[in-house]
């Protein structure tokens, strides 16, 4: 009984910060850029082809307009069709907890103990709640998350799993426009690995 009682108070920091973090995400927020994306999903949808040009703005209809989001778009449309607005909020409910489970193995590995880990994904997601809404950001941070895990676990001499970084670029590029963050992550690895491979040879 004893035991039971410990393994619970144990993985109490890590529920609370669950439902803590579950909470945030199910909350509706105003996001007026949803029907964008929507009318974005549904075009691509209806006639098979990707938005070349403004075709939403009365200001700057037919201008070039490189839509780095679609596959956010058609993926929320789809969703959207079949479940509505309550659809919508599941899906920013699933990517919040994906990511705070791949953040939290990623600590693991890191060692970092479950109640410091608790109260940063607290934190962080209590800082972000006001911004975390249905947009292509939310793919964004999935993959920011699941890429920390692949290069933690590349370092961790496990480097099977650095082939998956061309798939998750691929599909990063296609959901949001912040890629350029996957390459910043690489090279700051890289850089990391050269600095270290030098400091040791000079240490012999």
């Amino acid at each position: 009984m004893k035991k039971l009682v410990q393994k619970i108070l144990r993985s109490l920091p890590l529920l609370l910060s669950l439902i803590f973090v579950g909470l945030i995400s199910i909350q509706a927020r105003t996001n007026s850029d949803i029907w964008l994306w929507l009318r974005v999903g549904k075009l691509i949808r209806e006639t098979g082809q990707f938005p070349q040009e403004d075709f939403l703005s009365h200001t700057a209809t037919g201008r070039e307009w490189i839509v780095h989001g679609w596959g956010f778009g058609f993926l929320s449309y789809a969703i959207y069709e079949y479940l509505g607005r309550l659809g919508l909020a599941s899906l920013r409910l699933v990517i919040s907890l994906l990511a705070f489970f791949i953040l939290k193995k990623t600590s693991q590995i890191y060692k970092v103990s479950p109640t410091l880990f608790a109260l940063i994904a607290c934190f962080s997601f209590y800082t972000i709640s006001n911004a975390w809404v249905a947009r292509p950001h939310l793919l964004g941070a999935l993959y920011l998350a699941l890429l920390m895990l692949i290069l933690t676990l590349y370092q961790a001499g496990k480097v099977g799993y650095i082939y998956a970084v061309p798939l998750l670029t691929l599909v990063w590029a296609n959901s949001h426009a912040s890629l350029p963050i996957a390459f910043a992550l690489m090279l700051l690895l890289l850089g990391s690995k050269m600095l270290e491979n030098l400091l040791r040879a000079k240490g012999e």
